[in-house]
């Protein structure tokens, strides 16, 4: 294959053997992901796009900045080089070419994402979000939401972008508690819960912690402004069927925390009140088919388009 010539004297297209090339210090990914496909596709097709790389210091070799999976691929094929374009670039530049073609080619998991944010913002100092959001064509939200993933317990971490969406956890990252996350975030897995339906259970958790001042008064735990709001809504005969299915989106996070209350409690030195906790779980449950019952006769009621019935 003939060298192709570069169009700016910082840069070039070459051949470059493998073994002159190493990984970025910076490098971004945690593991390398799916090397098999992309070896079968080059061996089929061959290197459609040349890696990037830059000067190593003391120029002795090449550092990657972007390719790392294409160089690993070439490497078990057995290949001897590799069409590379070579810059010339400073570490914060070369972070922000890598990490905007990750973004670019969705290589990166949402964890992945949020530490890399991390470090340009706050390990780095290289700029603000706002600037990193220009750099790499995201908003300066979503650069704030990915970051916020950081705060998940790390068990929970682990699940976003496989049993959890990111959205999702960033709706668990706003509740603070890593008890109460993890609880939230089994109840979601095991629920299959909307982000919607996640967002309304955490906010019922944040609310259930203490505050003072005006925030804190409360009428069921619910603050006073909320309240009026919530009723406005219940008096909207729309929004019915969403309030019942949000209610029993809550009773089961409810019964789910009081299992999981039941289950720490020592059956020996505190049974009583560990009967105490499984006859309230058996109460929360028949309230909840009492919810249950009532979306059957909301859903019928608007499939007829009829007046909802009366409920006891």
């Amino acid at each position: 294959m003939a060298i192709q010539e570069a169009t700016h004297s910082s840069e070039r297209i070459t051949h470059v053997r493998l073994g002159r090339l190493r990984p970025n210090k910076l490098r971004l990914r945690v593991e390398d992901r799916e090397i098999g496909a992309l070896e079968e596709s080059i061996a089929r097709l061959g290197l459609l796009h040349p890696i990037v790389a830059r000067r190593s210091e003391g120029g002795a070799g090449l550092e990657v900045i972007s390719g790392h999976r294409r160089l690993e691929a070439l490497r078990r094929i057995g290949a001897d080089s590799i069409p590379c374009k070579v810059l010339d670039v400073s570490d914060k530049e070369s972070f922000e070419l890598a990490l905007a073609e990750n973004l670019q080619r969705r290589a990166l998991d949402p964890a992945e994402e949020a530490m890399a944010f991390r470090q340009y913002v706050d390990v780095y100092k290289w700029g603000a979000r706002r600037t990193l959001a220009k750099k790499v064509g995201k908003s300066e939200e979503y650069i704030a939401h990915r970051m916020r993933l950081l705060e998940l317990p790390g068990d929970v971490l682990a699940k976003v972008g496989k049993e959890l969406s990111p959205s999702q956890g960033e709706e668990l990252a706003w509740v603070g508690d890593p008890e109460a996350t993890r609880r939230l975030e089994a109840l979601a897995t095991e629920q299959h819960l909307t982000v919607k339906e996640l967002h309304e259970l955490a906010r019922v958790e944040k609310e259930s912690k203490p505050k003072c001042g005006r925030e804190g008064r409360r009428r069921g735990g619910v603050p006073v402004d909320e309240y009026q709001s919530l009723r406005n809504d219940q008096e909207d005969e729309s929004d019915v069927d969403q309030i019942i299915r949000t209610s029993e989106v809550a009773l089961r996070y409810v019964m789910s925390y009081l299992d999981s209350c039941a289950g720490t409690v020592e059956k020996t030195k505190y049974s009583g009140f560990r009967s105490f906790l499984v006859n309230e779980r058996y109460k929360v449950h028949q309230v909840l088919d009492d919810f249950v019952s009532a979306q059957v006769k909301v859903s019928r009621a608007m499939r007829r388009n009829a007046d909802l019935p009366t409920f006891s």
